[in-house]
């Protein structure tokens, strides 16, 4: 036997459920025609019988079931024959509506109150229906797995079954959770940082009792850590210490670490003739990073005497020993005809080797010859994509460069956001400047940003030149070209080197510009050719 009988049509059948549902949680058993009708008597049977033997009829009223009205005339007839109270409960209808448009469910329902119920309204209609049923005097027969608190208007001559009521859940449990989750997350994470911390440490605890015992590479590896403090404190005075005593040991890198913590000053002063000197024994053990740098010091004249025959020597070897670093050098060797004879085709031969084994400076001066024409065909695409990748590498001349391209729409479309984008990423004032001096695109001397027009005057030497007169008479006037100021005529070489470009400035102090449109490069000037520019 049900407690409740609910009063529907089949359209409604998706929210009479839910209905059913949450009053079957607050201990009441509801009976629906779709799942509780036995199969074989006739259905007005199983109604009948249905509303006879429940205690109330829940009237679920809507349009659909106001235009099936016979069927609920018929069951709300039998419930008033039995005296069995009506609950009428509203689905997209008012009550004014369906008392008007149906006065015989308004005279069997009276003067019962009524509530509007949604799909998504349930649970609180089936709260609010439940407590109207106590007021009735219809209880729920099993344990509510929803609290139900009886109200308070109730008799209190009248006996109450005890509800059992369950504590109420935290609402601030769920966030108390999501923190003590976090906390132990964290705390992992600690602990196993600390862990991993442990390990270098003892791990460096490990060297030490080496390099004491007479190790030489746990003496080079105590360097290393104490030079990056890993596992223990920074330290460059220690890690020279240690770097020395594996050098004096034998350890070839160590040399050379012991060379460029004296360039750099890492373990105390700087100090360029020890570096040299520490090199020195580094590259004679083949090693080829020293022998680039020794190099290095060669061609600048730090710490040594400057050679430029013995730098080109130091770089050819390290070449031999596979260095890709001491091609570029070897190229500016050739490029600029350091202590040997200049060789364009030569240099960019360096350039590219250099390029292929991923050498960003490489990239960029083979960059340079392709943009100027020296050694290779001018080609100013080829020339964007080797700084593109060198400015990748984090070169400086590559972004000086590749700003300048981008600023110019030299091999690419122009493109003034890009162009200050690349100039702000160099941080080295050298390689904005380091154009060759008087290039009609040359910017980078003046910053990012600067362009002026300067006026230079021209002379044309006097003689058949296959112009009209007065063609030389307007060339012989002030000309302003695309030309900014050059504020340097010197150009950076390699690793803190300036030199003087190829070929000098003429003595009489006139600057150098490119030919105008029209005019044949072979045209004589009182510099004899146009030259570089």
């Amino acid at each position: 036997m049900k407690r409740l009988f609910l009063s529907h049509v089949e359209e409604d059948g998706d929210v009479g459920l839910d209905l059913a549902r949450e009053l079957e949680l607050r201990g009441y058993s509801v009976w629906c025609y779709e799942r509780d009708s036995t199969p074989g008597p006739s259905y007005l049977l199983n109604i009948r019988t249905a509303i006879r033997e429940c205690q109330a009829v829940i009237l679920l009223a809507s349009p659909h079931s106001i235009g099936k009205s016979h069927q609920i005339d018929s069951e709300l007839q039998c419930a008033h024959d039995h005296a069995r109270p009506v609950v009428p409960v509203l689905y997209e209808v008012t009550d004014a509506e369906y008392k008007r448009r149906r006065p015989l469910w308004a005279q069997i329902v009276g003067t019962a109150t009524s509530i509007a119920i949604t799909r998504v309204t349930a649970a609180a209609v089936a709260r609010s229906v439940a407590d109207g049923l106590q007021t009735l005097d219809v209880w729920p027969e099993a344990k509510a797995e929803i609290p139900v608190t009886p109200k308070i208007s109730e008799p209190r001559d009248k006996a109450v079954p005890p509800v059992p009521v369950q504590p109420q859940p935290n609402p601030h449990r769920a966030r108390w959770q999501s923190r003590l989750r976090l906390a132990a997350a964290f705390t992992v994470a600690l602990l196993l940082l600390t862990a991993l911390a442990m390990r270098e440490r003892m791990e460096t605890l490990v060297y030490w009792i080496g390099a004491t015992a007479g190790s030489t590479t746990c003496m080079k590896t105590m360097g290393d850590r104490c030079a990056s403090g890993l596992g223990t404190t920074a330290d460059g005075t220690l890690a020279l210490v240690w770097y020395r005593a594996a050098a004096e040991a034998g350890d070839v890198e160590a040399m050379a670490s012991v060379g460029l913590m004296y360039e750099d000053g890492t373990g105390g002063s700087k100090d360029s003739a020890q570096a040299a000197k520490w090199w020195q024994r580094a590259a004679e053990a083949g090693n080829c990073d020293a022998m680039k740098r020794l190099g290095g010091m060669y061609q600048e004249g730090r710490g040594v005497a400057k050679s430029d025959s013995a730098a080109l020597a130091w770089y050819r070897k390290a070449v031999d020993a596979g260095d890709a670093g001491a091609r570029t050098s070897l190229g500016v060797m050739y490029e600029y005809g350091l202590g040997v004879t200049a060789d364009d085709a030569e240099a960019v031969s360096q350039y590219r080797a250099a390029a292929k084994a991923r050498d960003a400076e490489g990239m960029a001066r083979l960059g340079d010859m392709y943009r100027y024409g020296h050694g290779v065909a001018h080609d100013y695409n080829q020339a964007f994509v080797l700084y593109y990748d060198a400015a990748r590498e984090g070169n400086e001349r590559g972004m000086a460069r590749l700003g300048s391209m981008y600023a110019y729409g030299l091999g690419t479309a122009r493109n003034e956001s890009e162009a200050k984008t690349w100039y702000d990423r160099t941080k080295d004032p050298e390689a904005l400047r380091g154009l060759r001096p008087g290039h009609p695109h040359r910017r980078e001397a003046l910053g990012p940003g600067f362009l002026l027009r300067a006026s230079v005057p021209v002379r044309l030497p006097s003689g058949p030149t296959g112009l009209p007169q007065l063609a030389l008479l307007s060339l012989t006037t002030q000309i302003r070209v695309r030309c900014p100021v050059v504020l340097s005529e010197r150009r950076s070489a390699g690793p803190g080197r300036a030199l003087r470009r190829r070929p000098p400035t003429p003595a009489s102090g006139i600057p150098r510009f490119r030919p105008p449109p029209g005019l044949p490069a072979t045209l004589p000037s009182p510099h004899g050719r146009w030259g570089r520019c």
